[in-house]
């Protein structure tokens, strides 16, 4: 595959164009964008940085939970010729200097107020950066814009000057940059290829079984590359919907509400779910508590099954 990231989306759009692709929660209710309305909304972005004065080859620091403006920034920039760069929101002020240092990030886009204050306290250690866009809110800091504001500013910038941009762009380029979360030092900054994520997503669908019009949650930090690629690259390779949980708490909400076909999750969840299961089965009858006893066993001889590639029991 020598295609680029925004050739790929390109691709898929045209396929995809109305099919979801992005569902997410407004006033307890589910909301839904195209595929359309996602590619519109990145290009509009993506010009809207380019007219606070991101450049070819300069990065985009991004820090916030998982929400439709997240993916957007992240390949608005890639579509500006930018590297995206995602930070922890855990991160204290300090991190966040680091890592937006470290990567010259000409732009930073953060999640609220919460995230806002901890650039403002590192704002003079910053040189580089230019601006700051909030995906939910605003401020009156004359360098500090609302996400409303960044889109309007597309209209200033011609849609031909960003295709230039896109078209340069090659399979061996940059696309995006991944930081490390500094639990055993200062956060290592990996470089990855436009080819690197595409080859990856490709293969990743693959060995999930993943098709369009599939389901995928995303709920694991952005700022991570395996979240990346099961909530951004897969999603836009082949057509998946993307449904965001508003907080690793109502996950399970989510999943019952998006029943994915497939889903990705560390040990951590997995553990938690096994908690709730346990919890509500010591609640069950003693018939309640065999048969889910004789489901159990056979699910895991299905498994064993499958991974040795013989026939499911009966």
């Amino acid at each position: 595959m020598n295609d680029t990231v925004m050739q790929v989306f390109g691709n898929t759009v045209a396929d995809n164009a109305d099919r979801p692709a992005l569902k997410y929660k407004e006033n307890g209710q589910w909301q839904s964008r195209s595929f359309r309305e996602y590619h519109d909304e990145v290009m509009r972005a993506a010009r809207g940085f380019m007219h606070l004065g991101l450049e070819p080859g300069r990065a985009v620091s991004i820090i916030g939970y998982n929400c439709p403006q997240w993916l957007v920034a992240d390949l608005a920039t890639i579509a500006a010729s930018g590297m995206p760069a995602g930070i922890y929101t855990t991160s204290s002020p300090e991190l966040c200097a680091y890592v937006a240092g470290h990567c010259q990030a000409q732009i930073v886009v953060v999640e609220n107020a919460e995230h806002l204050a901890k650039f403002k306290q590192v704002r003079d250690q910053l040189p580089e950066l230019k601006a700051i866009v909030m995906m939910f809110g605003d401020d009156d800091d004359a360098d500090v814009y609302s996400w409303a504001d960044l889109l309007a500013m597309a209209d200033k910038v011609p849609q031909a000057e960003l295709d230039k941009r896109i078209d340069k762009q090659k399979p061996q380029d940059c696309a995006t940059l991944i930081y490390t979360s500094g639990t055993t030092g200062r956060p290592k900054a990996v470089m990855i290829s436009h080819h690197n994520l595409m080859w990856t997503a490709r293969i990743v669908a693959d060995k999930a079984g993943a098709t369009a019009g599939n389901d995928q949650i995303s709920y694991l930090p952005l700022s991570h590359i395996a979240e990346q690629m099961f909530s951004i690259h897969a999603p836009i390779s082949l057509g998946i919907t993307v449904w965001f949980a508003e907080s690793i708490d109502l996950l399970l909400d989510t999943l019952q509400d998006a029943r994915p076909q497939a889903f990705f999750a560390v040990p951590r969840v997995w553990e938690k779910m096994q908690h709730r299961m346990q919890a509500a089965g010591a609640q069950a009858s003693p018939v309640q508590k065999k048969i889910a006893a004789w489901a159990r066993g056979i699910g895991l001889k299905a498994a064993q099954a499958e991974e040795r590639g013989t026939g499911k029991p009966l």
